[in-house]
């Protein structure tokens, strides 16, 4: 029984049987089912924002690495690696699915993340690592490559890099500012392992779905907000095990904490009780006031971080802009366990009212 077998961005296709081990020829309706099924594919790709293509220089990745220092550090991220940019207006293939082409069998690989943001948004990266690369791609701005040992992340997307090949950067170091292309000011994010062979790997798997900046917590908020998903806002609240490490942070004693934390368990579960309620009536206040929620679009958000006992908190103002004018949500208590997250009801603020 033969398999297909495929290379990334080529057009060499054969069968190959266990026995005997011949090459098939391949006919003239299979030859142009390849082709249809290679462009479909290709198409796909780039329709999600996939920064393979054929003026991609794979080569750049491409082969083993001899230095895998870093890896297991790397590796240890996993799950927690930050948004790779300062801000952002919404994010592409954050929950990716696989493509099935059946018959032939062939499943495209999962697409990297495709974040579209406002003009002058900055890139950053997402862990220690080294410039290994930076490229110049037709229609795709410069590409900086960051080698974290046997890993790579890639930012493609970029009108001005602020680093070069061979710099050290440290988790969260500016790269560069997102270039404008074709009316869009977007980043295509990617991740690779290239120990043995070169791998993509699907960057949800590895980014925090939790905000760590009060800038992410309040577009997180919004976002919660306009598309109606009560439980995406219900997970911006503490928990329990939040209330642990944020208190584990404190200055004080042991005794004080134990107290903190038990007060502050009983806040965040009666919080998340009554979310629910407070979400929906947020979405109905600014519905009965004439707005459509699919409209508004995030204006700013404006926040000032305290600091006291060795915590981080924040008030939080979300402003908004719609059709007729400009709308506020406020998140009074914010505050910072290894994500910024609420700890009170929101209030919604119409200007003159």
């Amino acid at each position: 029984m033969g398999y297909w077998r495929w290379g990334i961005c080529t057009t060499r296709c054969s069968i190959i049987d266990d026995a005997p081990k011949k090459t098939k020829q391949l006919n003239l309706k299979s030859i142009l089912h390849i082709i249809l099924l290679l462009t479909l594919s290709t198409n796909l790709a780039l329709a999600d924002g996939d920064l393979v293509s054929k003026d991609f220089p794979l080569k750049a990745i491409r082969g083993k690495v001899k230095d895998s220092s870093g890896t297991a550090e790397f590796v240890a991220l996993k799950g927690n690696l930050p948004i790779p940019t300062s801000s952002f207006v919404s994010i592409k293939g954050l929950y990716p699915k696989k493509i099935d082409l059946n018959p032939v069998g062939y499943v495209l690989p999962t697409p990297g993340i495709s974040i579209n943001c406002e003009p002058g948004t900055t890139t950053h990266a997402v862990a220690e690592g080294t410039i290994s690369s930076i490229l110049k791609v037709k229609g795709s701005g410069l590409v900086v490559m960051i080698r974290h040992g046997v890993y790579r992340t890639i930012y493609s997307g970029i009108e001005k890099s602020e680093v070069k090949k061979g710099d050290k950067v440290e988790a969260g170091q500016l790269l560069g500012t997102i270039a404008t292309l074709g009316g869009k000011t977007e980043l295509n994010f990617q991740m690779w392992e290239t120990k043995d062979a070169m791998v993509k790997i699907d960057p949800a798997k590895w980014i925090t779905q939790r905000p760590q900046t009060p800038k992410q917590l309040g577009e997180r908020v919004f976002f919660a907000l306009q598309s109606n998903d009560s439980a995406a806002f219900i997970d911006l609240i503490f928990t329990k095990n939040d209330c642990d490490l944020m208190v584990q942070h404190a200055d004080g004693s042991e005794s004080l904490k134990k107290q903190v934390a038990t007060s502050m368990y009983g806040i965040a579960e009666t919080l998340r009780t009554h979310a629910d309620s407070n979400f929906n009536e947020i979405r109905k206040t600014v519905k009965d006031a004439g707005i459509d929620w699919q409209t508004a679009q995030i204006y700013n958000v404006d926040y000032k971080i305290r600091t006291a006992n060795n915590l981080e908190s924040t008030r939080i103002i979300i402003i908004c802009r719609h059709s007729g004018g400009t709308f506020g949500i406020k998140l009074s208590e914010c505050r910072k366990s290894d994500a910024w997250l609420m700890l009170d009801q929101l209030e919604i603020r119409f200007p003159n009212h």
